[in-house]
């Protein structure tokens, strides 16, 4: 049964407001160890704090350079547009832990897509589900709407053209001086992750519109190739895409996409695999279709891997220019998606058994990988022992098939009198697991199954 966490206005509400009518130095001092006053993004941390929306990570540690989940990200995104929407956040439990917050940011339109959630989120997608987090008209007086405050001309942000995917998202933030890039040039380094003490200062900036920094960047729209210097031409080779990791269903398929600019036209590209335990090696295409695009800016790879071995590689570009240059890409993995490991069928517990007779157990499962094992376990004097395995090969006339879904029993006075349990943990390829129901013999009877012998 879930269970509500209500968390009002008297706390998250209430701080956010007096930060606005006090100066900042009257704020409490930060207890974190890592994160010292001269840091650039102390005051950044220390009123994202003071206002509710992040936390230490134990041990009097803020962890600054960590980087942010997409989980965390969207977490952070629900619980800012409910606070500044109507002054206090009520969230249900739920499994996993951020499903509540991925269900509440969809029905307000914070984000239209799933994430691999427990990647780290990079700053392209953080700015692109940040740009929606807060509502027009927010009740916060101090957490204004995106209003622009800066002249940022389209195509402006050095490595951002505006045909990237995330460019609306990312300009509008750098507009309403929410963030103003990661260097001088004001580069946004769409791909790279986000830290935390980035997100405390992105987070201070939403929720208080005076701390939002005005700069220019820009004076004109997408450059004029005609009007680039020669020196400017002769831009080094990189990356203006790195591939993703993909999310694929078991025997499906999953694509990866670069693209480069600079350098010197024409590029060749070569994609290779790692695994867990080889090296890079270079991929071809094959007569199966399994490997599609090896030397090619996409790159489908198709039921080429088994689901459990797939988790073990990764797959990167190598692009060269006609001048022989070289850039090598980020590594990106196969992300499976699989329906849940499942119990269909529970273990039945046996009413009326037969001194010297063998009952059974079965377990039925689906989902996974499709490749379980299975671990019959028995626990005596009525649930108070701890579970124990049953060795496979033990005492093959008392127990058998101990590894398998239907475990024999032969029904025995010690074993039945004493109050014993059973139950069947099941494993898959992947490692997700699950336990069935605990099960007994019940009525131990002298005899043999026949119509006269009596039941109770």
């Amino acid at each position: 049964m879930k269970k509500t966490i209500k968390r009002t206005i008297s706390l998250l509400l209430l701080a956010a407001m007096v930060l606005t009518l006090i100066p900042f130095a009257a704020a409490a001092e930060l207890k974190f160890t890592d994160v010292p006053e001269s840091a650039w993004y102390y005051e950044d941390v220390r009123l994202a704090v003071d206002t509710g929306l992040v936390s230490g990570k134990g041990n009097n540690r803020y962890a600054p350079d960590d980087n942010v989940t997409y989980a965390e990200t969207v977490k952070l995104a629900a619980v800012m547009w409910m606070l500044v929407n109507t002054g206090s956040t009520e969230f249900e439990k739920s499994s996993p832990w951020y499903q509540t917050y991925v269900d509440y940011a969809k029905t307000n339109k914070i984000i239209a897509k799933d994430y691999t959630w427990n990647d780290a989120a990079t700053r392209a997608n953080f700015m692109d589900i940040f740009s929606r987090a807060l509502p027009d008209k927010p009740v916060l007086t101090g957490a204004k709407e995106l209003e622009s405050i800066n002249e940022i001309a389209d195509g402006a942000i050095p490595d951002v053209p505006m045909t990237h995917p995330q460019a609306d998202a990312i300009y509008k933030l750098y507009r309403a001086g929410i963030v103003t890039g990661s260097d001088k040039e004001h580069n946004c380094k769409p791909n790279t992750n986000i830290r935390r003490s980035e997100v405390a200062a992105i987070l201070t900036r939403m929720m208080h519109a005076d701390k939002r920094q005005s700069f220019a960047l820009g004076e004109t729209a997408e450059p004029n190739p005609a009007e680039t210097k020669p020196e400017e031409k002769a831009e080094s080779l990189k990356f203006t895409q790195q591939p993703q990791s993909a999310s694929a269903p078991k025997d499906g398929s999953a694509s990866f996409t670069v693209a480069v600019a600079g350098g010197k036209a024409p590029y060749s590209y070569q994609w290779q695999s790692q695994s867990s335990k080889h090296g890079w090696n270079d991929l071809t295409n094959d007569s199966r279709g399994t490997t599609v695009g090896a030397n090619t800016p996409t790159l489908t790879i198709s039921k080429s891997l088994d689901v459990a071995a797939s988790l073990n590689y990764q797959f990167r570009c190598v692009i060269t220019d006609a001048e022989g240059k070289t850039v090598t890409s980020n590594t990106a993995k196969i992300l499976l998606t699989l329906d849940p490991l499942t119990i269909t069928a529970q273990p039945e517990g046996v009413i009326h058994a037969f001194f010297g007779f063998s009952v059974t157990f079965t377990v039925t499962v689906s989902g996974g990988d499709g490749k379980y094992t299975y671990d019959w376990q028995v626990r005596h004097d009525g649930g108070v022992d701890e579970w124990t395995s049953l060795p496979a090969a033990y005492l093959s006339d008392y127990y058998k098939n101990a590894d398998q879904p239907t475990l024999t029993i032969k029904v025995s006075s010690t074993d039945q009198y004493d109050n014993a349990q059973y139950r069947c943990v099941i494993t898959d390829g992947m490692g997700s697991t699950v336990t069935s129901n605990a099960v007994s013999v019940h009525n131990v009877i002298e005899g043999t199954p026949d119509r006269t012998t009596p039941r109770r």
